[in-house]
């Protein structure tokens, strides 16, 4: 069973990931307007589809509970029929919490900013709720207020991805690379969040071929599968084994390799350069997977020889042998 994927959490978290959500929305905006409002999207031209400014200018000096000067997202698309309304604004909010009270009255309150500012568009108000609590599937949210002449009634559309099921949004046909990575939020009785990544990664080899958009895909899914640091390892071990999907993810080892060295090298300066060098060379020979025995790690800690050091490093990240005991008989004879 999956466990409660990653979402976002806290600011300093939101503005790390906030171009992830930005990359992902622009690239597949047609994707994403065809799923929760599919009779919209048949009528609209997304090539032409631009981002606005996200600023809205506020009216009132007391603000509501939670109000914010900025939209997460905007965009104005025209319609692919003239009409008298030539385009239509859509607006996105990403959202972590499930308070649809506090949220209904939020995007109310920003309907009637935007209104103000685009008074011959229509708007699509749209709220994605990546709480686990959230009410799954994709509804329209209806508020309602007052009866007679202070009558008001206001809709948007809602997604609480955060507890939708992964498995259905995944073996939808045909398949759509969104959902690959939306699927990094959601929840599953029957599959593990590494099964997730799988099915995910493999759904991105097979319905996206741009180069820049897989990249963005695979950064996505590996910035919110939940998996922790340690699980990424034998995540990689398996998903490099697929077909398509092993090519593709390459650059993940060298990353994890990176990442492997870093880390090393930070903690190996604490205890001196030497025995930085030691500890980096063995962080990316696991990182790399080159076979070693604990001999060859007694041999690597006996050496004191900078340039040696050097040399093994360099022989290692160019992976000039599969095993460290040939790498260091190599520099040390």
């Amino acid at each position: 069973m999956a466990k409660s994927p990653k979402s976002p959490t806290n600011k300093e978290e939101r503005q790390e990931k906030d171009p992830l959500y930005k990359e992902l929305i622009t690239n597949y905006l047609d994707q994403f307007i065809e799923t929760v409002a599919p009779e919209v999207a048949k009528q609209l031209d997304f090539t032409k589809a631009t981002p606005k400014n996200k600023e809205l200018y506020i009216y009132r000096k007391k603000a509501i509970h939670g109000q914010k000067k900025y939209v997460d997202h905007l965009f104005d698309i025209p319609y692919l029929q003239s009409t008298e309304i030539l385009s239509i604004i859509i607006h996105i909010e990403l959202e972590n919490t499930d308070d649809l009270d506090i949220m209904q009255h939020r995007m109310l309150h920003y309907f009637h900013l935007l209104d103000l500012q685009y008074e011959s568009h229509d708007i699509l108000p749209i709220v994605i709720f990546f709480h686990q609590k959230a009410l799954p599937g994709i509804h329209v949210h209806e508020l309602k207020k007052g009866k007679y002449f202070n009558h008001l009634q206001f809709r948007f559309i809602q997604w609480g991805v955060g507890n939708d099921t992964a498995e259905y949004w995944l073996n939808v046909n045909p398949p759509k690379p969104l959902y690959a990575a939306l699927s990094s939020h959601m929840i599953s009785k029957t599959l593990t969040p590494e099964e997730i990544g799988i099915q995910a990664l493999c759904l991105v080899e097979k319905a996206e071929k741009d180069d820049n958009r897989r990249s963005l895909l695979l950064d996505y899914i590996e910035a919110f599968i939940n998996l922790k640091p340690a699980e990424k390892q034998g995540f990689y071990q398996k998903v490099k084994s697929i077909q398509g999907v092993d090519q593709m993810i390459e650059r993940w080892s060298d990353r994890i390799a990176s990442e492997s060295f870093n880390q090393g090298l930070e903690r190996g300066l604490e205890q001196g350069l030497e025995q930085g060098k030691r500890q980096s060379i063995l962080s990316l020979v696991k990182a790399l997977q080159l076979s070693y025995t604990n001999a060859d790690e007694v041999q690597l800690q006996s050496i004191s020889n900078e340039e040696q050091l050097d040399q093994i490093l360099i022989a290692v990240s160019l992976r000039k042998e599969d095993h460290l005991g040939k790498i260091l008989q190599s520099v040390l004879h």
